[in-house]
């Protein structure tokens, strides 16, 4: 046979294949921008100064000198396995437990300044266990009474309430038993990202980084012993999203979604805002395989999700709850200076990788924005992004970004899915070299945040920093701070100092209740004529309610006793 018979010419076959080889070369080539971004993020970790407070989502490896060489020594093993993609499931397995482990050891929660995670705790064990032998109705009333007192979905009672209850009441430490129990929801919510990993992975060898970055997040600090439902809502909203992009090929898919629906709907109230997406999964244009009679049964199996979401809501009394929600809402539609730093700290902490995504994925992804499942991303994510820009940061009944950061781990985790649909459309090179590039930078920024938080020293350090920033925070966000501290010095035996910040709190932000609470430390710090004046301030701005006029009315009797026993000195 000759050179140009059906084999065809060598040199123009070498010419071709050459020119293929220049197309996937340049497509796994990080473009300038994608190569900016990762340059402008590693210098941000490098420069960010611990103690600029509107910097708090980046600067946490700044802050923790002391870690960095076990930091450096995570990214560099991040770096290995994007590297070298090993296959065998045993060696994820082993990566994914031991940050388990340290999520549950080194890397745990200890002051407790973020979030309400104090409030819970110290609420926690104020919920008695049910008795086994009420039945059924008993442990409803129980959940219901716990729901009032935590503020917990029903399935927040159940995984992150009950389980703690029965391990403290078999002697382990409160922190301990969350840790336990946040710890089962890691391995659970890595479990996932491995699932949906193999979902989106263009190439196998791809799964195992894929799967970390998806994990590689400041929403890791849900899982540190973290005494909220912010793990749970993790778990969740990931097991949701990836039924969302199964496709809908048989029945059991629709129901397995459902479900999924539920459950995120029972973890968190804020979960409503993903009936959007959900509908749009039912109505709007689909993916490959689905089926439309699946479709349409899954049409009507939203409407029974909803409905008896709403149904055990009622009974569980979340109503008032709802009203105040709704308030919050109202009172801040009002005009705030944007906290552009905050609300970008808030970002790089739950979804670093949604950030870098555009400019990694470059113009190889440009096929994402035709891609169904991006109009589920943003119209799941629009609320809650308008939530952490206009909503969350000036609520009365706030705590700030910094400290609220656990309000954005639903948007959080859809930011993230939303990052990895678009890295792997842009194909199986494109995206090994932006997981090679992207996961040690991903590595350093999570676990520093997680170091920081860790460290005592540190954590207190940006609490009192955050607190002598008046701009960083409105007025009654300072409060509920003195708060913290005052609760803080209490746990420490210093009631002196305690009642100072209750003290300061009322005069900031007034709450009778506040003034009460300092009256209360005065008494236990030996200071009866400042407890006194505590009382008289609590009642200065109007008769107190039922329930505090009682606490008061208690408290000067204490102190009338103490006028007139006799002095043991």
């Amino acid at each position: 046979m000759s050179r140009t018979g059906r084999g065809g010419d060598p040199r123009r076959s070498a010419r071709a294949r050459e020119k293929i080889d220049r197309r996937a070369t340049a497509a796994a080539t990080l473009e300038p921008l994608g190569v900016a971004m990762l340059a402008l993020w590693a210098l941000a970790l490098l420069l960010a100064s611990p103690h600029r407070v509107d910097l708090w989502g980046i600067n946490g490896f700044r802050s923790v000198p002391a870690q960095w060489p076990a930091l450096v020594l995570a990214a560099g093993v991040s770096l290995a396995l994007a590297v070298f993609r090993p296959r065998a499931v045993w060696v994820w397995s082993v990566v994914l437990a031991v940050l388990t482990w340290a999520l549950a050891l080194p890397f745990r929660e200890r002051v407790h300044f973020l979030g309400d995670t104090q409030l819970r705790l110290r609420a926690l064990f104020a919920v008695s266990l049910p008795s086994l032998a009420a039945g059924i109705g008993g442990v409803w009333n129980w959940i219901e009474a716990g729901s009032r007192v935590l503020h917990a979905g029903p399935l927040d009672m159940i995984v992150d309430v009950l389980p703690v209850l029965v391990l403290h009441a078999r002697g382990f430490t409160a922190s301990d038993a969350v840790a336990i129990v946040t710890s089962v929801l890691a391995l659970a919510y890595f479990a996932l990202a491995w699932r949906l990993a193999g979902r989106l992975a263009p190439d196998p060898s791809l799964r195992g980084p894929l799967a970390l970055a998806l994990s590689l997040a400041g929403t890791l600090e849900a899982f540190a012993g973290y005494a909220d439902s912010a793990a749970l809502i993790g778990v969740a909203t990931l097991a949701w999203w990836g039924e969302m992009l199964a496709p809908l090929d048989r029945p059991a898919r629709a129901w397995r979604l459902s479900v999924a629906f539920v459950a995120l709907l029972l973890a968190h109230r804020m979960a409503i805002v993903m009936l959007l997406p959900q509908l749009l999964r039912a109505l709007g244009p689909g993916l490959p395989g689905d089926r439309p009679a699946v479709r349409r049964a899954l049409l009507g199996l939203i409407g029974l999700a909803v409905a008896l979401a709403i149904a055990l809501a009622m009974a569980e009394g979340v109503g008032p709850q709802l009203a105040r929600d709704v308030t919050e809402l109202l009172r801040s539609l009002r005009p705030w200076p944007a906290r552009l730093l905050d609300v970008l700290s808030a970002l790089i902490v739950v979804a670093p990788l949604a950030i870098a995504a555009p400019a990694l994925a470059g113009r190889a992804g440009a096929e994402f924005r035709r891609d169904p499942r991006a109009l589920w991303i943003v119209v799941g994510a629009a609320p809650l992004l308008l939530g952490l820009i206009w909503v969350f940061p000036v609520g009365e009944n706030g705590l700030g970004a910094h400290r609220d950061w656990d309000t954005n781990v639903l948007l959080g985790v859809t930011l993230t899915v939303g990052a990895a649909i678009w890295l792997a459309r842009a194909g199986a090179p494109r995206l090994q070299r932006a997981l090679t590039a992207a996961l040690p930078l991903l590595t350093l920024t999570a676990l520093g945040w997680l170091a920081a938080n860790a460290d005592p020293i540190v954590a207190t350090r940006r609490a009192i920093e955050l607190d002598q920033s008046l701009p960083a925070l409105t007025a009654p966000q300072h409060a509920h701070l003195d708060m913290y501290f005052g609760q803080r010095a209490m746990d420490e035996h210093r009631a002196d100092v305690a009642a100072l910040h209750y003290q300061h709190a009322f005069d900031v932000a007034g709450n009778p209740r506040r003034a009460l609470l300092a009256a209360e430390a005065w008494w236990m710090a030996g200071h009866p004529t400042e407890a006194r004046a505590a009382i008289a301030r609590a009642r200065s701005a109007g008769p107190l309610p039922d329930k505090l006029e009682s606490g008061a009315r208690e408290l000067e009797s204490r102190l009338a006793a103490d006028s007139t026993a006799p002095s043991t000195r």
